[in-house]
């Protein structure tokens, strides 16, 4: 079992707005959810602890727990972290400001990306794809910097990164730094060579989450992909009881597919599609297809 920590301290009185650490917690948990669905493997789940270690400071403690370490292959190529991949967004969010990056190259599997400051941000390319395919992350940390810029007690937010190989690295950021980084910036025109399409397709769900805050895994023919849900109105007459949600259902569904294009036009296939199933047109019912689309 692996453990990283991410210790936000926040600069000022003692005693802490309960706005502020429920808004600036949440966040957090936001930010290392998305990054533990593109960084953490099939085999492993991510467990997360909050702790109070010091007054003004909370520690979140990530675990990555393997559940089958027999089933687990040795990548050639180790993801980063959740903690260092945590780390390499701050770090870009508090240079880039409120402004959009000068540049962005794409050096191998790392992206170049200059703010307009002059400084350059070195990003693991599956940390900046998990950034820049959806507003999640982006979204998260503006109401992380919103939270603690309007509490008139805080003077400052420090973000301390504990990595599982040792190393340690921190991030502060004063109010205008806040300020600045509580502006949303529109991260999915980062990636200018990505491709968006819309298609009508059956899927059999493997792994559903009716709450809406994991990734669904499905099957689409004979591919496996994990994806996210945006049709609320379908998950909401889930939960009301007036569509019952069995395993293993068959579902016609209009799926969002996002992946990069090469210079030729074709698609990158060793970046990962980002797939989002925008509506729920028809689920399997008693063998039978029933329509469930909103009227």
């Amino acid at each position: 079992m692996q453990k990283e920590e991410l210790v936000l301290r926040f600069e000022g009185e003692n005693d802490i707005d309960l706005e502020t650490l429920a808004k600036s917690l949440n966040s957090t948990s936001i930010i290392a959810k998305e990054l533990a669905s593109e960084l953490v493997g099939e085999n492993e789940y991510c467990k997360i602890i909050v702790k109070n270690i010091q007054p003004g400071s909370f520690k979140m403690v990530i675990q990555t727990i393997v559940e089958n370490v027999a089933a687990v292959m040795p990548l050639l190529e180790p993801l980063p972290s959740i903690i260092k991949g945590a780390k390499e967004i701050f770090d870009l969010k508090k240079n880039l400001k409120d402004e959009n990056p000068k540049s962005i190259t794409v050096n191998g599997d790392y992206v170049n990306v200059e703010s307009n400051n002059g400084t350059i941000n070195v990003i693991n390319r599956v940390v900046f794809d998990a950034y820049t395919s959806t507003d999640k992350i982006e979204k998260a940390i503006s109401s992380l910097s919103t939270a603690v810029f309007n509490d008139r007690t805080r003077s400052g937010l420090e973000i301390s990164f504990n990595e599982k190989d040792g190393s340690k690295s921190s991030i502060q950021m004063n109010k205008n730094d806040l300020c600045k980084m509580s502006h949303e910036l529109d991260v999915t025109s980062f990636s200018q060579d990505m491709e968006e399409r819309e298609s009508v397709v059956f899927i059999k769900v493997v792994k559903p989450d009716l709450v809406g805050k994991t990734k669904w895994t499905v099957y689409r023919d004979t591919q496996k992909i994990t994806c996210d849900i945006l049709d609320e109105g379908f998950l909401k007459k889930v939960r009301n009881g007036d569509i019952l949600f069995k395993g293993m259902m068959l579902m016609k569904v209009k799926l969002l597919s996002r992946y990069k294009i090469l210079d030729n036009g074709l698609p990158d296939n060793t970046v990962k599609a980002i797939y989002k199933i925008s509506e729920v047109l028809e689920i399997e019912i008693d063998n039978k297809m029933v329509n469930v689309a909103e009227k």
